[in-house]
């Protein structure tokens, strides 16, 4: 099973980048986005941790990566700036 975790991780960032897509067209409440999105970032990355070297983990690695900078610096860190207009 230990092996299969890369593959999971990324299978997991594939999801959340899809269902982050799918909210800009079905708005779902906010707090229930941003949890589905921090434990699905979260649980990318231990994830990532507990699999094993090879090719799965560097990919998974890279795309865990990319998408928790984009969701926290991105998506929170504006939360914070603009919460008072309604963002």
């Amino acid at each position: 099973m230990k092996q299969r975790f890369g593959e999971i991780s990324l299978v997991l960032c594939l999801f959340i980048i899809t269902f982050f897509i799918a909210n800009f067209y079905i708005r779902l409440d906010v707090t229930l986005f941003r949890i589905i999105m921090i434990i699905g970032t979260l649980s990318s990355l231990i994830l990532f941790i507990l699999s094993p070297l090879g090719k799965w983990k560097t990919v998974s690695l890279a795309i865990s990566i990319i998408l928790t900078f984009f969701y926290f610096l991105g998506v929170e860190l504006l939360r914070v700036l603009f919460q008072g207009n309604g963002f």
